[in-house]
C-alpha cells in the first residue's frame, strides 16, 4: 500500500512539472493577449460619466 502512495506522489509531481512547463512555454502568449485585451477594451468614460448615464437610465455604450 505504501508503494501505491509513493507512485501517486511521483505521478503528481510529474504532472505539476508538466503543467508548469506548459504554462511557462505559453506565458508570452498569455501576456500579449491580456495586454491587447486591455488596449482594445480600455474605456474612455470617467466614473463621473458612468454615474451620469446610470442616473439618466441610459446604456453605457462606447465605440472605437
Amino acid at each position: 500500500m505504501a508503494q501505491i502512495d509513493v507512485k501517486s506522489g511521483e505521478t503528481l509531481a510529474r504532472i505539476k512539472k508538466n503543467i508548469n512547463a506548459a504554462y511557462m512555454y505559453f506565458k508570452p502568449n498569455y501576456d500579449r493577449f491580456h495586454h491587447f485585451r486591455k488596449f482594445v477594451f480600455d474605456t474612455s468614460l470617467s466614473q463621473n460619466d458612468r454615474n451620469i448615464l446610470i442616473g439618466l437610465k441610459k446604456p453605457i455604450i462606447e465605440f472605437n
